[in-house]
């Protein structure tokens, strides 16, 4: 039901935004309404699925029956949509969303760092990743919901990119350095799972990077006379992890995982974090050489 009511107002925003029919108003900027609704609206509650299940197991403790975890979600699901149809009706009703998402994505927080404080296994590295991902993602929507409350957009955005980066990327590349080789090995034939934890510290590096790279265009750094420096800076770097990326996948067994549609579309989806990060590079680079760089938008 609660997807249902996702694409119906999905899909009334698309066809709005496409032909003008509905002629829906803005009480918000809509790009800082999408962009917040993608990055924190259903990764969440798609996290909320592996976290609670895979991530006992990993750290060896009893995991939280469905109904610890209901009212976090509900609010998680039910404050977006309120965001979505505030958006476009009053921004009170939107900043009431807002506010009653970041009360589930804490309360989830709170319950998933608890499972890892019950723990007493040896290897607690990935989940202890995830946790303080997530606290990075609590921190993020409360800023947006300040940022909005003083009508300070520019702020807002990198909170949002703050999140994007430093949560939901994070939480990813995280899940992906421990599970990809892992079910690969099991599933194909031949392929032996290769996770060396220098992967993991280089993406999570890059992440890190690419919170900084935000902050520090939000104080001026671009503008600034070292602006073309940054940018050239801040391209190669981007161009070097996306080779690693895109080289990894291919370590990880790409090709032989097309075999098995789950799986390949465990790996497509890693191959396109490193295409990401070679189109961010590639746009920082035509910035730097002509002054005009899009391809980041991919």
């Amino acid at each position: 039901a609660g997807g249902g009511d996702w694409a119906k107002v999905l899909e009334s925003e698309q066809l709005d935004r496409s032909t003008g029919w509905l002629g829906l108003p803005l009480a918000l900027s809509p790009t800082v309404v999408h962009s917040a609704v993608m990055a924190f609206g259903f990764i969440p509650l798609f996290f909320s699925g592996f976290l609670f299940t895979a991530g006992p197991k990993w750290l060896g403790v009893d995991a939280l029956p469905v109904s610890a975890l209901r009212h976090a979600l509900l609010a998680l699901a039910a404050g977006w949509l309120l965001w979505l149809v505030g958006g476009h009706l009053h921004a009170g009703v939107a900043l009431a969303g807002l506010l009653l998402a970041s009360a589930g994505l804490v309360v989830m927080t709170v319950q998933f760092v608890g499972r890892i404080r019950l723990s007493r296994a040896e290897d607690q590295l990935h989940a202890r990743v995830i946790g303080s991902a997530c606290v990075v993602g609590c921190i993020s929507l409360i800023g947006l919901w300040a940022s909005l409350w003083l009508d300070a957009y520019a702020l807002a955005r990198a909170w949002i990119f703050t999140g994007l980066w430093g949560f939901v990327v994070v939480v990813y590349v995280t899940v992906a350095h421990r599970m990809i080789p892992f079910f690969t090995a099991s599933a194909v034939p031949g392929v032996q799972a290769w996770r060396p934890f220098w992967v993991l510290w280089l993406m999570l590096a890059a992440a890190a990077w690419q919170v900084l790279a935000v902050w520090l265009e939000l104080a001026g750094v671009p503008g600034s006379a070292a602006g073309p420096a940054w940018s050239l800076v801040h391209g190669t770097v981007q161009l070097l992890v996306g080779g690693v990326l895109v080289w990894l996948t291919f370590a990880w067994g790409l090709a032989k995982s097309l075999k098995n549609k789950l799986l390949a579309m465990l790996h497509l989806g890693f191959v396109w974090l490193g295409i990401a990060f070679v189109l961010g590079g590639v746009s920082q680079w035509l910035l730097w050489g002509l002054g005009v760089g899009t391809l980041g938008l991919g």
